[in-house]
C-alpha cells in the first residue's frame, strides 16, 4: 500500500517535467522526420526507431499505464503480419514499445491513416518508422498500400489495425478483409493480438492521470499460411475477429473479477 502511495506521489511530481520532455521530443521528431525524408542515408534505422521508442515510453509513463504483456512466446523471429484490435491512440504507442524491446526480431512498420500526417503529436514518429499511409477516401490508393506492405513483409513485420478506426466500448469492430491481402500474397504468419484497457487511458482529467491504468496485451498463437490460404479473406477475417473478441472478453472478465475481490 505504501509503495503505491509513494509511486503515485512520485508520478505526480514528475508529471510536469515529463510533459515538457514529451513536447520537446515531439518537436524534435518532426524536425528529424523532415530531414530524414530529404536525406534518408543520413539516418540510421536503429537511431530512428530509438527516437520513437523513447518518446513512446515517456507517453506511457505520462498516462500512467501499467502494461502487462502476455504470449511473447508466440512471436516468430521472422516477418509477421500482426493484427491487433483498436480502442485508443495508445494502441500503436504500446505496440511500438513492445516490438522495439524484442531482441533478434525483424524491424516493424505500421499501416496508418493518412490523417496521422496532420497530427501534431505523432506525425514525426510515424514517418520516422516508415509507416504506410492509406487514404480511406481513395479506393485506388488501396492497391498502392498493399504493394508497399508486400515489399515491407519481405524483411519486416507489419502491424495493421483491421478495424480501420478506433471502436469505443467493449465491442470489437468489423475486420476489413481487404487488409489481409498482403499476408495472403506473402504467406507470412498472421499473429492476432488483443489489447485491453486503453479505451479510457487518455482521459484529460488530472486526477485520472494519477491513477494507474491496467493495460493487457496478449499475443495469440500465430496462424501459419497453410491454415488460412485456402479460406477466403472474408471468412478468415471473421474467424480472426471471433478469436480476438473471445480473448478480449476473457481478459475483461478476469480483470473485473480481480477488482471485485
Amino acid at each position: 500500500m505504501k509503495n503505491n502511495i509513494f509511486r503515485k506521489i512520485g508520478h505526480g511530481i514528475s508529471l510536469p517535467f515529463v510533459a515538457l520532455s514529451i513536447l520537446t521530443k515531439v518537436k524534435s521528431s518532426k524536425n528529424k522526420a523532415n530531414r530524414y525524408e530529404l536525406n534518408p542515408e543520413d539516418f540510421d534505422k536503429v537511431l530512428r526507431y530509438d527516437i520513437v521508442y523513447k518518446l513512446c515510453k515517456k507517453a506511457l509513463f505520462f498516462f500512467n499505464v501499467d502494461l502487462e504483456v502476455r504470449g511473447l512466446k508466440n512471436l516468430i523471429q521472422r516477418p509477421m503480419f500482426i493484427v491487433p484490435n483498436h480502442k485508443s491512440n495508445l494502441d500503436p504507442i504500446i505496440m511500438i514499445k513492445i516490438l522495439y524491446e524484442l531482441k533478434g526480431y525483424p524491424f516493424f512498420n505500421f499501416v496508418a491513416k493518412k490523417e496521422t500526417l496532420e497530427d501534431k503529436w505523432i506525425s514525426g514518429c510515424v514517418r520516422l518508422i516508415d509507416s504506410v499511409f492509406i487514404d480511406r477516401n481513395n479506393l485506388r490508393d488501396a492497391i498502392r498500400v498493399i504493394n508497399d506492405e508486400i515489399k515491407l513483409l519481405k524483411e519486416n513485420t507489419v502491424c495493421c489495425f483491421l478495424e480501420g478506426s478506433r471502436i469505443e466500448g467493449d465491442e470489437i469492430g468489423e475486420f476489413k478483409s481487404a487488409g489481409l491481402e498482403p499476408a495472403y500474397k506473402t504467406l507470412v504468419p498472421i499473429v492476432p493480438v488483443v489489447i485491453y484497457g486503453t479505451d479510457k487511458a487518455l482521459s484529460d482529467n488530472d486526477e485520472h492521470k494519477l491513477k494507474y491504468k491496467k493495460v493487457v496485451v496478449e499475443f495469440l498463437e500465430p496462424i501459419k499460411h497453410n491454415q488460412y490460404i485456402n479460406e477466403s479473406k472474408e471468412y478468415f477475417a471473421k474467424k480472426l475477429h471471433s478469436k480476438i473478441a473471445k480473448k478480449y472478453s476473457e481478459i475483461k472478465d478476469e480483470l473485473t473479477s480481480e477488482k471485485d475481490k
